[in-house]
């Protein structure tokens, strides 16, 4: 297996686009029925606790699920931590959110700027708590926060949402 070095360039998806199709219980045990909603139905809690047996018929709609739910959770996880250029394009885009950015001159890395701060819709509120050089610019709505002072910064920003 190759081992992964970088990270991938898109998002990994799976049953996000809600067709028609005909669930078939597991072992022909139940209904038959045509479901226009969902691909992905969750199994029971009795299901998700004792798992899958070996040689079992696995419904799809219960596999789309599982695949699903995971690469959201990759996805979120991901999304949590945000590296860009100075321009922050979209740097916080959760709503409900704790945040963090951090700042640096990659030319000069003594120049950096730090802000924490809170985002419940709209744009970010931000407050700067330790600058050398790097200024705050303003937050925008879509989670863009420039900072500005240098040619080439990197920012990180993190949001934990409530």
């Amino acid at each position: 297996m190759a081992e992964l070095t970088s990270r991938p360039d898109s998002d990994p998806t799976w049953a996000e686009i809600p067709l028609p199709y005909v669930y078939t219980p597991p072992n022909g045990v139940g209904s038959f029925s045509i479901i226009t909603e969902d691909r992905a139905i969750e199994p029971t809690p009795d299901k998700k606790q004792a798992g899958f047996k070996g040689g079992e018929a696995l419904p799809s709609a219960w596999l789309n699920w599982l695949y699903r739910e995971t690469f959201r959770w990759i996805r979120w996880s991901r999304d949590k931590e945000k590296v860009t250029d100075g321009a922050g394009a979209e740097l916080f885009a959760f709503d409900n959110a704790v945040l963090e950015l951090t700042a640096v001159d990659t030319d000069t890395p003594t120049n950096y700027l730090t802000a924490v701060g809170y985002r419940t819709t709209g744009a970010p509120v931000l407050t700067v708590t330790s600058s050398n050089t790097l200024t705050l610019g303003t937050p925008l709505a879509d989670g863009t926060v420039p900072v500005t002072g240098a040619a080439n910064i990197r920012i990180v920003g993190r949001s934990t949402r409530d």
